[in-house]
Formats: structure tokens, C-alpha cells, sequence
């Protein structure tokens, strides 16, 4: 017996959002099934010449699989199979048969006895393989098929997955829970097994870990785990999940769908912050949740709502189109070669094993994806949205026609920096200004950059001692974050942050208060800058554009400012009260790119600073 968790709080939100639901303007047509299925189509061809005889994935950066223990094959049987089903492609019969036979044999069939020393591998792939063994079974001779089928319905999940002895340790739940999740509601549904006792026990132990908004807080608030989870759940509720928790679980994915209209970047890019951060497969999260969340408005008889989430899965999925099509694929939003590993998480996060996360995703998107569905015209965030999310999260995300800006206010070390991390605009290259922080001491590969500097666009001091120090650097002696909203209109939108500093803690360097105020308007961002404590003198630190892999960007520096030209778009960062402005040496990195750092210096005891994005004069 299990006690349902108690009822949610009220949705705070709920007014203020419910215009993002009301298009500006006419829908027009967006099929994106097809599109799904291409860029899904596009990794699993290359993934050919991954997959040796043994049905086992050789990662072509790598050279082995030894992680995954051959695990990474179900995310290639997947996608092929459904390729094999929707698209008519025969020639993927063979090999995706090829790989579900090799996981049979290999980690399903160890993962019963429990010898598998990595049993994390299992669920988070599990689903895969299902879905794959439900397409091809029909198409293969029947001991074969009766093979896999053996082979799926002999894992016990308390053996298998990782969850049952993570908790049994100590250890709270986090997203690996979901995954197992959607995979024993598969077996279920495809007569493999009847767990679902287990399913409940385990949806419950995850009710604690949802905020108000419906965001999952994996340890650390990694935006992506987020996404993760909610993506599991919406493929769990899509494939007919019917217990005690269903109607909870709608109402925590219908508020954070509404949440996540205001959080994706004018450029596709979904939220940045914490692990796994600016890979592909972000943003193809994002447009299964918001598909998903399309479905159910339609089902509501509200196509208007509908199109606002098939707008951003749209703008999402084509923000990874060029990573997609590039030769090689690119697995993480740079074009660094793959080789470089430029971006990668320190000990996970394997080319291959995301490369194909990204098209088992595609795949699966393009599923429930309906071709009936408009698309508004403008993203639902364009006539003005403010978003503040703390503690859980520490962002705030506003946005003003096609510009969004993204401030960290109290960045998790080792993945962001505290300060505006993020500001695109659309159509511009996303790592002109910044699509993320750079963190000092990355826990992501950095190619050819230096490191033990965290930087942001954001607010520096001068110590008494000669030292510059910055906001970027500050974490955990943040105290508390003070969000002032101001106002929120088409035409513009305001609002202030106040850091209070503990001015006992190592990093404090005799500040107390940091206070900034700002106002959007499409392509530009005033800051106004104030810092209490002891320092000479003041600066905003600029973050400039060097290179993402795919050509130089050229850095001017003017007397109270400077610029930075890619691509016919230029980045201009402006302080009139500036009295220096002085380019560091050496290169500095997140995961999308390579930048120069540059501060503007002033005695004033407040500054004021414009950024802007815009096209590159013609004239």
C-alpha cells in the first residue's frame, strides 16, 4: 500500500502564464515528423560504421564501449528501428537485429544475476531496447525473437538497476529512477512483466524532489536532469500510464511546460547550468516535453496552446540542426572536432553513447509528433517574460521580442559562473555574447584554453591589496539573492538582483552587497552596477568571442567599450564612466566555445553599461 504524496501547493504562476497560451497573430502550418526522423536518420547512418560484428558500438572517439559494457547498442537498435518501421529502411533490419541480440546475450543477461558491475547502464537504456524488441520481433525468425524476449522479461528490477541498492546505501533518488520507470511500465505494456507495485513505490520516492513549478531537482539542479525526468515522465504518461499518480504527474508536467515557454533561448537553446549541459540531446528533450505537452492541449480542443509548444520543439530542434548535419556529427553545440572531446564531462558523456542518445530521441519524438498541429508565428515568450527561479535553479530568464538575457545568481562551481551567462539573440551565432558561463575549474574537457578563472558578463573590484576579484568566482558565500520585479511589456522588461555577501567566508574579499538593475529591449541590455565594500576601484568583466570551432570572431577594443564581429553579427559592450579597458592574455572556455576576457575599469562608485547584439552594417 501506497500513500498518495500530499496535494500541490497552488500554482503561483498560473494568470501570468496563461497569455504565452494565446498566440500573437495567426498559426501556420509545421510539420516536423519528418524532420524528427531525419536528423535521427542522419547520426544512425554514420552510426553504421560504429556498430562491428558482434552488434557491439565502437565509439569512434573512444575506441571501445567498455563503459557502457556494449550497453550504448540499445540507443542504435532504438532509433534504427524505428527508421527500419516509419521510414522502409530494410537495410537497418540486420544491424539493429544484430545489436539487440548482442544486449541480450551481454548486459540483460549479466544484469540477472546481478554481475553487472555498472547496473546504471540498464536503466537508463532499458526503454530502448523494448521499444526496439516491439518493432523488430515480428521480423526476425522466432527463436531469435523468443531470445530477446526471454532476455527482457527475466530482469528484476530491484537486481538490475542501480536504483534499489543507491537507495538501500543512503543515497536519495535522482533521475535514474524515471528511466527505470518508463522501462518496467514498457514491460509491462508489451507483456514482458508485471512490476508496476515497483513503479509506485519508486514515483513516490520521487513526489519530494518536484518544486512548486514541477521542475525535478537532481542533485546539484542540473537543468538537464530536469528535462530528463520530465521527459521520461511525458513518455511514461504517453505510453498510457494509468496508476494513482497519473493526474499528479499531469499537473506537475502542465505547469513546468508553461514554465519552460519563458526558459528556451530565442536561438532553440534549452536552459543552461549544471552537468551534461549544451549537448544535443537538451534540446531534444525539450521537444519531446513540448510535443507532449502539445497533445494534450489539442486534446483540450485548444490548437492555439498546442501551437505555442510546437513553436519552441520547433525553434528547439532547429538549433541542433547544423551540429547534426556537420561531418562528423557533433554531439555538444560546438564544432570543435569531436576528437577534442571539447566540452565532454570529466568521466561520462562518450561520443557515441549521446551522438546516438540525440537520434533514440529524434526517433522517439517523431512518434507522438502530429502533423496537424500550427505553429504560432512568434515564440510565446517575445512580448516580454520574467522568470525567477530560486533557490532551486538560481536563474532568472527574461526575454524582450528576439533577445534573452540569463542570469546564474548563484552558480554551482565547476559547471557555470554567478553573473548574465547567457544573452542571444535570434538569428545571431548563440556563443556571440555568451550561451553559458566559463567556470573556473570546469568539470567538462576544455580544448587548448586555460583554466582557474570563472567569468560571466558581470561585475569585478579591485582589492586595497592590487587583487581583482569577481562576481563570476562567487557561490557559496552568497547569502541570499533579493529579485525585484519592475516591469514586463512588449517594449521592455526591468528588474534588479541584490547579492548579500557573508563577509566571513574565503571568497567574500570584503564585499558585502552587489546590486545591479536591468532593463531588456530587444537586442539591447542596460546594467546599472553598484558594489558595497571595501575596494579602489570597479569593473564589468566582458567575456570575447575567439572562435567556437567554426572560424575567428575579431575583438576591437574602443576607449569606453568594445566590439566583437562573427558571422555578419556584431556584439557591443559600452561603459561610459569606463576609464581603461584591458584584454587579458590567454584563452578561456565553456563548452561551446573559446573567449577572450576584457574589463572596463572605473574609480565611479556606480557604473552603467549597454550590451547589445545586432547585424553587421552593410555600409
Amino acid at each position: 500500500m501506497f500513500v498518495r504524496p500530499q496535494e500541490l501547493p497552488p500554482f503561483p504562476y498560473e494568470d501570468k502564464l496563461s497569455r504565452l497560451l494565446t498566440p500573437d497573430g495567426p498559426t501556420i502550418p509545421a510539420a516536423v515528423r519528418s524532420l524528427y526522423l531525419d536528423l535521427a536518420e542522419t547520426i544512425i547512418d554514420r552510426a553504421l560504421t560504429w556498430l562491428n560484428d558482434a552488434g557491439i558500438i565502437i565509439d569512434p572517439v573512444e575506441g571501445h564501449d567498455d563503459r557502457w559494457l556494449g550497453g550504448t547498442a540499445a540507443r542504435f537498435a532504438c532509433p534504427a528501428a524505428i527508421l527500419f518501421r516509419e521510414r522502409k529502411r530494410a537495410d537497418l533490419l540486420e544491424p539493429a537485429s544484430r545489436a539487440l541480440s548482442q544486449l541480450a546475450g551481454g548486459i540483460l543477461k549479466r544484469a540477472v544475476t546481478g554481475d553487472d558491475p555498472r547496473p546504471a547502464v540498464l536503466a537508463l537504456c532499458m526503454k530502448e531496447m523494448i521499444i526496439a524488441y516491439d518493432i523488430l520481433h515480428d521480423y526476425v525468425e522466432d527463436d531469435r525473437a523468443e531470445i530477446w524476449h526471454k532476455a527482457l522479461a527475466a530482469i528484476d528490477p530491484n537486481i538490475a538497476y542501480n536504483v534499489m541498492p543507491e537507495l538501500a546505501a543512503g543515497q536519495r533518488p535522482n533521475n535514474y529512477g524515471s528511466s527505470a520507470c518508463i522501462a518496467e511500465w514498457l514491460r509491462f505494456r508489451y507483456g514482458l512483466a508485471d512490476e508496476r507495485n515497483w513503479i509506485e513505490q519508486q514515483l513516490n520516492l520521487q513526489m519530494p524532489f518536484f518544486t512548486g513549478l514541477g521542475m525535478y531537482r537532481d542533485p546539484g539542479d542540473p537543468h538537464l536532469y530536469d528535462l530528463a525526468v520530465r521527459h521520461n515522465l511525458s513518455e511514461l504518461l504517453q505510453y498510457g500510464y494509468d496508476g494513482p499518480l497519473r493526474d499528479r504527474l499531469q499537473e506537475l508536467l502542465r505547469r513546468t511546460g508553461l514554465v519552460t515557454l519563458q526558459m528556451v533561448s530565442p536561438c532553440g537553446y534549452a536552459p543552461f547550468g549544471g552537468r551534461s549541459n549544451l549537448y544535443l540531446h537538451n534540446e531534444a528533450m525539450l521537444a519531446y516535453i513540448c510535443e507532449y505537452q502539445a497533445l494534450q492541449y489539442m486534446k483540450q480542443r485548444r490548437p492555439e496552446a498546442a501551437a505555442s509548444f510546437r513553436e519552441v520543439s520547433m525553434r528547439s530542434i532547429r538549433a541542433v540542426v547544423p551540429y547534426v548535419q556537420a561531418e562528423p556529427v557533433h554531439n555538444i553545440k560546438n564544432f570543435f572536432d569531436p576528437s577534442t572531446r571539447h566540452g565532454k564531462d570529466r568521466g561520462y558523456g562518450e561520443y557515441a553513447v549521446y551522438a546516438l542518445l540525440s537520434a533514440s530521441l529524434f526517433a522517439r519524438t517523431a512518434l507522438l509528433a502530429d502533423d496537424a498541429i500550427e505553429s504560432s508565428q512568434e515564440p510565446p515568450a517575445s512580448r516580454g517574460c520574467l522568470l525567477h527561479v530560486w533557490p532551486a535553479f538560481h536563474k532568472v530568464f527574461a526575454t524582450c521580442g528576439n533577445t534573452q538575457a540569463v542570469v546564474d545568481t548563484r552558480c554551482q562551481k565547476g559547471y557555470d559562473a554567478t553573473g548574465l551567462g547567457r544573452l542571444q539573440h535570434k538569428g545571431a551565432p548563440p556563443d556571440l555574447a555568451l550561451s553559458m558561463g566559463i567556470a573556473a575549474e570546469p568539470h567538462y574537457h576544455v580544448h587548448e584554453a586555460l583554466t582557474g578563472r570563472a567569468a560571466a558578463i558581470g561585475p569585478c573590484w579591485r582589492l586595497i591589496s592590487g587583487e581583482w576579484v569577481s562576481l563570476a568566482a562567487m557561490s557559496d558565500a552568497i547569502e541570499d539573492v533579493v529579485f525585484t520585479e519592475k516591469a514586463v511589456s512588449p517594449q521592455g522588461v526591468e528588474w534588479s538582483l541584490s547579492w548579500s555577501v557573508n563577509s566571513a567566508h574565503a571568497e567574500a574579499n570584503a564585499v558585502s552587497t552587489v546590486t545591479q538593475s536591468y532593463r531588456l529591449i530587444s537586442g539591447c541590455l542596460y546594467i546599472r552596477t553598484a558594489v558595497s565594500g571595501c575596494y579602489d576601484r570597479l569593473g564589468l568583466e566582458v567575456p570575447c568571442l575567439v572562435d567556437n570551432g567554426a572560424g575567428e570572431a575579431q575583438i576591437q577594443l574602443l576607449e569606453q567599450g568594445l566590439s566583437v564581429t562573427f558571422k555578419g553579427w556584431i556584439f557591443r559592450a559600452e561603459m561610459p564612466e569606463a576609464e581603461a579597458c584591458i584584454m587579458e592574455d590567454g584563452l578561456y572556455a565553456n563548452r561551446g566555445a573559446r573567449y577572450r576576457l576584457v574589463r572596463m575599469e572605473t574609480t565611479a562608485p556606480v557604473f552603467e553599461a549597454v550590451i547589445s547584439i545586432g547585424p553587421e552594417p552593410t555600409d
